[in-house]
């Protein structure tokens, strides 16, 4: 019997959790979400407070039907909106707070179905207005059936950026802040030296470096082929782990190290298929086995499903 059918028949051996997260507190019916509380129905996300029905969120406060999301407060159906406060409505806008229905605004306050502005203010469909004319206009504009027809046509007369990158240097993909010499990576932040990652960003500490293919992962460092994994250091193939080092194949292990096949396990180390070996036995058996995986082919593989 091969290793992967080894693997695979300790895993379905083990319980499973219905519902995946870490150190979370009135999180109701959520999955895959992380260091959050009094949230519900949520998914995919880290550090949550008081949210609802919000996916691909980061540092979110009291918000509703929010996604990819982060650094912000008060905000409803918002969409790749970053360190917003009582925003609504709004798409791929950064420092923004009292808009409503804004595009692609940087820097902006008080404004009303405006994109692609810089640091405005008072703004109703990009036009300037004083504070008490915007008011009043304001509510003249509510009262309209095609707010939304009008809204659109500005849109589609507003230049859009081809790339979403902001302090990125030497990069390719969308959405990267604060990244240097990654290689198609999409929705990252504090990423360096990386390539092929979805949803990576920082949580415990401040980046992820030479890492790749990697899904809705935070803090990584030197690991390959990882699925929801917080603080990984030198571990590949693993899936659902967290404050996990030097592992492979490894699903639901948190705060250990050195582990090989192992499933569900806590505060463990030097263990292969759940079985404690000594450092050195431990050693000596990762290196044999790795190299039988090989010549199986079955290394970098998982198991198949039925």
């Amino acid at each position: 019997m091969t290793f992967l059918q080894d693997f695979r028949n300790l895993y379905q051996k083990q319980p499973h959790i219905a519902v995946h997260g870490y150190q979370n507190e009135n999180c109701r019916y959520g999955d895959f979400i992380y260091l959050s509380k009094d949230s519900y129905l949520s998914f995919d996300s880290d550090v949550l407070r008081d949210c609802l029905y919000c996916d691909f969120t980061e540092k979110l406060n009291t918000s509703a039907d929010c996604t990819h999301v982060s650094g912000s407060e008060l905000c409803y159906e918002c969409l790749d909106c970053r360190n917003c406060y009582n925003c609504n409505y709004c798409q791929e806008c950064q420092r923004c707070h009292d808009c409503v229905l804004c595009h692609d605004c940087l820097g902006c306050n008080n404004c009303y179905g405006c994109t692609g502005l810089r640091n405005k203010e008072f703004h109703i469909f990009n036009q300037k207005y004083s504070k008490d004319d915007f008011r009043q206009e304001l509510k003249k504009i509510l009262s309209q059936e095609n707010v939304l027809e009008i809204f659109e046509e500005i849109k589609q007369k507003t230049p859009r950026l081809g790339e979403r990158m902001w302090k990125t240097e030497n990069s390719t993909g969308d959405f990267l802040y604060n990244c240097q010499n990654c290689i198609k990576c999409y929705n990252c932040t504090e990423c360096q030296d990386c390539g092929y990652l979805l949803h990576v960003y920082p949580a415990y500490h401040t980046r992820s470096a030479d890492t790749y293919d990697v899904y809705h992962s935070v803090d990584l460092t030197g690991c390959y082929e990882i699925i929801n994994v917080g603080d990984g250091y030198n571990c590949n193939f693993c899936y659902f782990c967290e404050h996990l080092k030097d592992s492979w194949y490894c699903e639901g292990c948190f705060s250990s190290h050195h582990l090989f096949g192992c499933v569900y396990r806590n505060h463990a180390e030097y263990e292969i298929l759940n079985v404690k070996y000594s450092p050195e036995e431990w050693e000596k058996r990762v290196s044999e086995l790795k190299e039988q995986m090989k010549a199986d082919g079955e290394w970098g593989k998982w198991w198949e499903a039925d």
